[in-house]
């Protein structure tokens, strides 16, 4: 045995994992590995002990004297120890009895709790060392195998070979000797010649046995393990606890497996995947059995570098995961590593265009090829084409013979599919630009596979020789048993026929089915109010076909129903937008006339009408006062700032500044849906001049010419941006105005005082205000062209517009402040406020400040970042990780799945998404419409409505006496607009470095 330190060392150890909850560290127990991540005697020891030297140092209490009760005493400290219970079926039948040497009383296990797993087997591994005595177990040890998990089984080296074809002998020629109760006799180890053979364990999924024991002397099994290992599960869970940015479980795999492929991490059977699974692994400085621990000096040093590692480690997993499914064989890849596929899938660029049935077929098929050293050729012109590839990192060149270099294709494009639609050679050579190039590969048998498939799916039809709908056959039934088809394209008419006649009745009109809501929200796009709301009064009246009298009123009273729901979701779902449009609100009363006399026949009808009549009551009512025009003022001053924002409507009107050369301006009102052409006309009549003016926006470092279509050109101003109007010769001379040159003291004397919660809680509250004025058809607007719809987006673009005021006021605040220990407060200050942000859940302004932190004109000021304290640069480190771009920003999207509403989304991102669906993919496809690119656009507008499907709760923070003051300050922060001149001010405090 050893000396009595490792016993001290086994009590250190019991008390940190008994705080590990809390993420507390003992100071004598072991830091992380001082090269890289954690040590291990943390992650994994390096000595196992068996089970009969656990119980001697833990001193259990035998029957006859006392149960228990959930506690053991632990020698030689005594402290009493709280264990977890575990596995009580396993000790139930599981009696141990000291060797004939008699070295304590006999021991009952039965009601003596158990570590849990992880925290068992991490203890019993870390802090002993031991030799198996000369004891042996009870049968009663082998019935309780069957419950055994692989940790404690390593402390059990005793039992039956033959059992559950877990342990089994390296030599099965040789008999191991048995009492006559069937356990092992410890000279059982030993062969016939007295050679002690090696135990191993094959568990139920390994390919081959792995020796966990080897031999020992004659007459003695000495436990020899695989030293200093780890368990994956373990390792996972460690990982998990450690930071927050370690958002799942599969993201911890990634972590590990980025480890693995750099060599630093091994499997002890060298498996090239990392799996969350009772398997063991190794660090590269343990694979030496004398390896000495690590200095305390370099246990320090690792506690301080861990939290960077882990990020680092954050921001490559996701790729390292996504590498290891794509190197299993299709038949490999479970449902979870086919969804990660499926979701990499969706954002490249070159799949843009297809279906998303064709993805998740792509998924279980594509494979992952890499090539390191540029010049490297994947084949040449006129070789047939066997594989079609899109390119996941790099770039490569094309290359036709006797032209050179054509083209570069750059990460999202693909090539190589031409030769396998077509069957011909391939037309250019691909050589690649640059080393380590990583290619997402789909042969030609499954490529043609999925082809076939998709087109064997497929149900186009027609009318009059020209296809009017077309679609594919879900690979998943309805619940009803029937086939159920996604709609691929088709004429709007016939799209929404189709959504009529297969609409399902058994649905609640709360919880409608996708597709429907799909056509409800894009609708617009293709088919407008005035086109809908004829066809839906047309359905609704259509005529039943011939049969009897009650066939006929069942007809009648489901085509009307389906007419019904779909119309109260459309009505729901354009909420105040259609008070500004007269003939739905005639089509809603007109309806509602409909069923109320239809009613009376069909009573069916019934549980429509409140809903209905409420509906059309409130736009009735509403658009009787649309007369009354809100008046809206383009710069708010006093207390009009602080009032509750309300949503900027099509119909109201705005007063506008418009600036001549000479600096003075005429205000003028105007619809807010103005185009720059009436904007112009309006400014004319004011002046009475007959000159032909330009309008311009003109921001303190750039000018940008107002196109006549343009609509409501006011919202779409910089921060700092003034509308112009003059004649063309006077372009060249307009200057701005000294006031759109922004502040040029800092109000950090301001804020300074008041509390960081307070800020962000007032700024979560006005970004809230803003964020619920924000339709979600503006999404649409936005991503489609509002002059297309002649529909105002002011709403969206003020909440665009707070964005990029909040990361400015971080960057003229820092550039205006000139003594360097001011600056490193402000950098504190920011930090807590985007924390506050964050435990909000305003994303919006919590990216806003880290951007604004990582803006150059900041993140240069070298000497006041290195006076900021450690503790803040992990707080930013932690942060600016979730803006890691990496995998179509990975971390951010997994942060939001786990948050619950309400949340205040970071909306530049989602609409990068819908104009990404947007461009990628053509709005209609041989004169009809491309209903696949609506469904993807469709789900991202979803994605705003589930941010705000629970109300906010102002009470989340109780606010300080000077509230009214803290409110006013963070709704009209003064910035420097011009990152010019905030980089010329950022070198004015620290002159770059010769």
């Amino acid at each position: 045995m050893e000396s009595g330190s490792n016993n001290d060392r086994l009590t250190d150890r019991d008390n940190m994992n008994s705080d590990s909850a809390n993420k507390t560290h003992n100071k004598d127990s072991c830091s992380p590995v001082h090269h890289l991540l954690v040590s291990r005697d943390v992650l994994g020891g390096s000595r196992l002990v068996d089970l009969w030297s656990c119980l001697r140092l833990w001193r259990i209490v035998p029957p006859g004297q006392g149960e228990p009760q959930g506690t053991v005493a632990v020698a030689p400290m005594g402290e009493q120890v709280h264990l977890c219970p575990s596995e009580p079926d396993l000790l139930q039948h599981l009696r141990v009895k000291p060797p004939s040497s008699g070295r304590g009383p006999p021991l009952d296990m039965r009601s003596a709790p158990l570590f849990s797993r992880p925290g068992m087997c991490r203890a019993l591994r870390d802090n002993t060392i031991c030799e198996a005595h000369n004891h042996r177990f009870s049968a009663a040890v082998n019935k309780a195998m069957e419950r055994t998990p692989p940790c404690l089984l390593m402390m059990l080296p005793l039992c039956h070979g033959h059992h559950l074809g877990r342990w089994t002998s390296m030599d099965r020629t040789r008999k191991c000797p048995t009492t006559a109760n069937g356990a092992i006799h410890p000279a059982g180890m030993a062969n016939v010649n007295g050679t002690a053979s090696a135990i191993s364990w094959s568990p139920k999924h390994s390919k081959q046995r792995r020796p966990l024991f080897k031999p020992g002397h004659e007459g003695q099994a000495r436990v020899s393990p695989w030293r200093q290992c780890c368990v994956g599960t373990e390792l996972v869970d460690w990982l998990v606890l450690q930071s927050a940015c370690v958002l799942t479980r599969s993201h911890a795999v990634g972590m590990w497996q980025a480890l693995l492929e750099e060599g630093v991490l091994n499997h002890v059977d060298q498996e090239l995947g990392f799996q969350d699974k009772y398997l063991f692994y190794r660090f590269l400085d343990d694979e030496e059995e004398d390896t000495p621990l690590p200095s305390e000096e370099e246990k320090r040093e690792s506690e301080e570098e861990l939290p960077e590692t882990i990020l680092f480690l954050a921001q490559i997993g996701p790729d390292a995961l996504l590498r290891m499914i794509l190197r299993k064989s299709p038949g490999q890849r479970t449902g979870d590593d086919l969804e990660i596929i499926y979701d990499e899938l969706l954002h490249i660029k070159a799949l843009a265009h297809l279906s998303n049935t064709v993805k998740r077929e792509l998924a279980s098929v594509v494979i992952f090829e890499s090539h390191a050293k540029a010049g490297t050729v994947l084949f040449n012109q006129g070789e047939e084409g066997t594989s079609w590839y899109i390119i996941q990192k790099g770039s490569v060149n094309v290359v036709i013979y006797g032209k050179g270099v054509v083209c570069t294709l750059h990460e999202g494009d693909d090539f190589g599919k031409l030769a396998l639609v077509t069957d011909s050679p391939r037309a250019a050579s691909i050589v690649l630009r640059e080393d380590n190039c990583h290619f997402l590969r789909v042969d030609k048998e499954d490529f043609n596979r999925i082809l076939r498939d998709v087109e064997a799916n497929t149900v186009r039809l027609k009318e009059h020789e020209q296809a009017v709908l077309v679609l594919e056959k879900s690979p998943r039934t309805s619940t009803l048993g029937s086939i159920k088809y996604t709609v691929i394209s088709g004429t709007p008419e016939k799209i929404l026929e189709h959504f009529l006649e297969s609409m399902r009745m058994d649905v609640h009109q709360s919880e409608p089915d996708p597709a429907v809501d799909d056509f409800v929200l894009m609708h617009s796009v293709f088919m407008p109010n005035s086109q809908l709301c004829p066809l839906l009064m047309a359905h609704y009246h259509a005529a039943s076909p011939p049969g009897s009298e009650q066939e006929r009123l069942e007809y009648a009273l489901n085509s009307k129903r389906k007419a019904l729901i779909l119309a109260l979701r459309w009505a729901n779902s354009h909420t105040y937008l259609l008070q500004e449009e007269p003939a739905a609100i005639t089509f809603l009363e007109e309806l509602y006339g409909s069923v109320s006399n239809d009613s009376r026949i069909l009573r069916g009808l019934k549980d429509f009408i409140p809903d209905l009549e409420k509906i059309v009551k409130l736009h009735s009512e509403e658009a009787k006062s649309l007369k009354k025009k809100t008046l809206i003022r383009q710069f708010s001053n006093g207390e009009e700032r602080l009032q509750k924002k309300q949503p900027i409507r099509n119909h109201d009107d705005i007063l506008l500044k418009v600036y001549c050369s000479d600096h003075t301006y005429n205000t003028i009102r105007v619809a807010v849906t103005a185009t720059g052409r009436e904007v112009v006309s309006a400014v004319a009549d004011k002046l009475g001049t007959t000159d032909e003016l330009v309008l311009l926006h003109l921001g303190s470092a750039e000018k940008q010419m107002v196109k006549p279509n343009d609509v409501s050109v006011f919202s779409t101003l910089s921060i700092n941006g003034r509308l112009f109007a003059c004649t063309r010769d006077q372009l060249n001379s307009l200057t701005p105005l000294p006031d759109q040159e922004g502040p040029t003291a800092g109000s950090m004397s301001t804020f300074e005082l008041m509390s960081s919660k307070d800020l962000a809680y007032q700024m979560t509250m006005f970004d809230w205000e803003l964020f619920s004025c924000v339709h979600e058809h503006e999404l649409l607007y936005h991503t489609f062209g509002r002059q297309s719809f002649r529909r105002t987006t002011a709403n969206l673009d003020l909440f665009l517009r707070r964005f990029n005021q909040v990361q400015l006021w971080v960057v003229t605040e820092v550039c205006l402040c000139s003594q360097l220990s001011k600056r490193v407060q402000l950098l504190k200050k920011f930090i807590k406020i985007a924390a506050h942000c964050r435990e909000f859940k305003n994303l919006n302004s919590f990216f806003a400040i880290i951007m604004g932190m990582s803006n150059p004109a900041v993140s240069r000021l070298s000497q006041t970042w290195e006076k900021l304290p450690t503790k803040f640069k992990k707080f930013y480190a932690e942060f600016e990780s979730m803006m890691d771009p990496s995998r179509n920003h990975r971390s951010y999207r997994l942060t939001v799945t786990k948050l619950e509403p309400p949340i205040i989304p970071f909306m530049p991102l989602l609409l990068k998404d819908m104009t990404f669906t947007h461009e990628g993919n053509k709005t209609f496809i041989d004169n009809m419409v491309n209903f696949e690119k609506m469904r993807i656009i469709a789900n991202a507008i979803r994605q705003v409505r589930h941010c705000r499907s629970q109300p906010f709760n102002p009470d989340i923070c109780q606010p300080n006496k000077n509230q009214a003051e803290v409110r006013g300050y963070v709704r009209k922060l003064c910035v420097i607009d011009n990152q010019r001149a905030l980089t010329q001010l950022s070198y004015r405090l620290e002159p770059r470095r010769t």
